[in-house]
């Protein structure tokens, strides 16, 4: 029943936001922009109202989320990733004096070392919100590295926790490393697509029926492209209590 009703409200989403967008391609872009940013703010306003030890965001660039969440839950462990090594040596010292733990590196689906891969557009310079375990389909080259991977649940493991999640097309990775985890989960907020941009990758229907597992539920949405969104999936338990939902509205 759960599952029924939290599709039904996706798809009612999803028209819904449909409808808001301009058929001006660029006031499109900032309506698309501007529906992210409040359900940013809705998800925030939620995780500080659960308030779980450990506050974690998975492919974490800057790590605005975790600098933030920080300052509203400073009791809390709040853990950031990010494998691109240019990336974290910019924002290292910022979020350490933040009282982030920011860590250079990836969560795979095994520890050891894997290859992070970095779009490079025609011009040479590198897409650096876009890099990712897999290989993009649409990129005209691309530069790696080797970087230290960790399982989910060798960073987190059993505790209760909420998890951001933007991978470009890694979700799988992070995810199947993370049965301890996962089944502690309360909130989690992922990147997903409704197509395989990058080789290999989970399409957001995998996403949805993997996490359903660990009795995940998705809720809300945004519409970020055609093809790719942001998914908000709360547990059965915080899914029954609507009481847990009164931090506002998360359309």
């Amino acid at each position: 029943m759960i599952n029924e009703l939290s599709q039904i409200m996706l798809a009612a989403q999803r028209a819904a936001l449909e409808e808001l967008l301009p058929s001006d391609p660029e006031r499109a872009v900032k309506t698309r922009r501007r529906i992210t940013r409040s359900l940013s703010a809705r998800v925030q306003e939620l995780v500080a109202s659960l308030a779980p030890p450990v506050i974690a965001e998975i492919g974490a660039h800057e790590a605005s989320f975790s600098k933030a969440m920080k300052s509203r839950c400073p009791q809390a462990r709040v853990l950031a990733v990010e494998a691109n090594p240019k990336v974290h040596s910019e924002f290292t010292a910022g979020l350490e004096a933040a009282g982030v733990e920011y860590l250079n590196g990836c969560v795979a689906s095994a520890n050891g070392t894997r290859t992070f891969t970095v779009p490079v557009r025609a011009d040479g310079s590198h897409r650096l919100t876009m890099g990712s375990l897999l290989s993009d389909r649409q990129a005209v080259g691309e530069h790696t590295y080797e970087v230290q991977s960790a399982r989910l649940d060798d960073l987190i493991g059993d505790v209760e926790n909420a998890l951001w999640i933007d991978v470009e097309g890694g979700v799988a990775e992070v995810l199947e490393g993370g049965q301890l985890t996962l089944a502690r989960s309360r909130l989690v907020y992922v990147e997903v697509e409704k197509r395989q941009r990058w080789n290999g990758q989970w399409t957001d229907r995998q996403v949805i029926d993997h996490l359903r597992q660990f009795n995940l539920h998705p809720v809300a949405r945004d519409i970020q492209q055609s093809w790719q969104y942001n998914l908000l999936f709360l547990s059965e338990e915080i899914f029954r209590d609507t009481r847990s939902l009164s931090a506002g509205s998360l359309a």
